[in-house]
């Protein structure tokens, strides 16, 4: 769409200087513009394939991760995906035996890595502060929950799907950063804080969150 829009601009915009008059008399203000609206057109469909390629690439992890936790459904998991918030959303939310956990996928390649205070990949700062936006969806859940009477813990994770994740797993404050492998290890370890008529009373107050927002 983006590039088939360029190209109906450019070629209206064609259309008005050849109307004007002024390409007739200069003919080089023709091709001069002909050629900056092919490179904007070559532009927007870099751009056009490059997103592309981003969300595909999203899409495939968020699947990926998604495949992982239906192992853990017939385990007695309740597992909620693409939970939409304002303006934003949560891809996972996994409640268990062991707790809540609110997941961030991302599909990044290289070699993820934290400095004490960020992620680093390839030992460059990411595009965006993952930690703070996985901090965000699990108080955002935290208070969802209280709003509902539940209190305790929520975790969050940020979970890579592509990325070598240095000393796995992170732990950066609160927030838990894995590659896939090690995701349902990170869910399923550790002591059970809900027992099985607690745990249902939970996920039922989890699930009607979660419903609430598709």
């Amino acid at each position: 769409m983006p590039l088939l829009l360029s190209m109906l601009a450019g070629i209206v915009a064609l259309v008005m200087l050849y109307q004007s008059g002024l390409s007739r008399s200069n003919p080089l203000i023709f091709w001069v513009a002909f050629a900056g609206i092919l490179i904007v057109v070559k532009a927007s469909d870099l751009i056009s394939r490059r997103l592309d390629r981003t969300w595909g690439a999203g899409a495939r992890g968020e699947e990926r991760v998604g495949r992982c936790l239906a192992d853990l459904e017939s385990r007695g998991w309740a597992v909620f995906h693409d939970v939409e918030v304002e303006g934003w959303n949560i891809d996972h939310v996994a409640v268990g035996p062991t707790g809540v956990f609110t997941i961030e996928t991302k599909s990044h390649a290289g070699r993820i890595s934290f400095d004490g205070q960020k992620l680093l990949r390839n030992n460059r700062p990411l595009e965006k502060d993952f930690l703070k936006q996985a901090k965000g969806e699990c108080m955002w859940l935290k208070a969802e929950l209280a709003d509902a009477g539940h209190t305790g813990f929520v975790t969050p994770i940020v979970c890579f799907t592509r990325a070598f994740v240095v000393a796995s797993p992170i732990t950066a404050g609160t927030v838990r950063v894995v590659p896939l492998k090690w995701l349902p290890q990170t869910l399923t370890h550790g002591k059970a804080r809900y027992q099985a008529a607690e745990l249902d009373t939970l996920q039922a107050a989890v699930r009607a969150i979660c419903s609430a927002r598709r």
